[in-house]
């Protein structure tokens, strides 16, 4: 039985309305799904498996969702919260002594619990700034569209495409307040900061550049792709 959550916080409903809007855009869901969220200690990876949880409730389609904790990164405070966080919603989790993270271990993971989908929680500002990075320092385009088949029949998909950074670092505070402090933050290489500050000085000058990228990044032609 899938229990509903008495209420939530307009900064969740706001990053769920967009989850919404990108699993229409990019058809990222279907009856059925069984997706793979993979914890990685950063806000965002809570965010997502939570959002995810979260949508089962009033989604028009029927899906589930496994989520794989690795213990050895995770203060014993927050395993706790999952813990009960997962008898208080019906939700499956899976936990892991140790895990390295990379596309591989999630697709073995996604053969072993039997799911079709791996839910990657880049945001809209990750995916702008990787895509930039790879096409301005290394002369190659990345294929950045929000659903991709990684593996036979395993497909990757970007719910938090159209979220922003900031969106969900504002919904980690109001939502697990508790729990916020211990999250991880991102290492970014200089390379990314570099990119990151070029898309911030655009941004004074021209309000819509994220999107524009993003946009052209989608709708560009496959024949151009890494």
């Amino acid at each position: 039985m899938k229990r509903k959550r008495q209420h939530v916080s307009d900064e969740m409903f706001s990053v769920s309305k967009r989850i919404g809007t990108a699993v229409k855009d990019f058809d990222l869901m279907k009856e059925g799904d069984r997706i793979l969220v993979v914890v990685d200690g950063t806000a965002a990876s809570w965010c997502c498996a939570d959002l995810l949880v979260f949508r089962r409730s009033f989604a028009p389609i029927q899906y589930d969702v496994e989520i794989v904790i690795p213990q050895d990164i995770l203060s014993p405070e927050f395993c706790s919260y999952i813990r009960d966080y997962s008898l208080k919603f019906n939700v499956t989790c899976h936990w892991e002594e140790k895990y390295i993270f990379t596309s591989e271990s999630r697709v073995l993971l996604a053969k072993k619990f039997n799911c079709n989908k791996v839910a990657v929680f880049d945001d809209l500002d990750d995916m702008i700034e990787r895509f930039m990075k790879i096409m301005l320092l290394k002369g190659s385009i990345l294929d950045q569209r929000p659903y991709l088949e990684i593996s036979y029949n395993i497909f990757a998909i970007y719910p938090l495409a159209y979220v922003d950074r900031d969106q969900i670092n504002l919904m980690a505070q109001v939502e697990y307040p508790n729990h916020a402090d211990k999250f991880i933050s991102k290492s970014d290489d200089f390379e990314t900061l570099a990119v990151r500050d070029m898309i911030n000085a655009l941004k004074k000058q021209h309000v819509g550049v994220r999107k524009n990228i993003f946009n052209c990044a989608f709708n560009i032609n496959t024949e151009y792709l890494i």
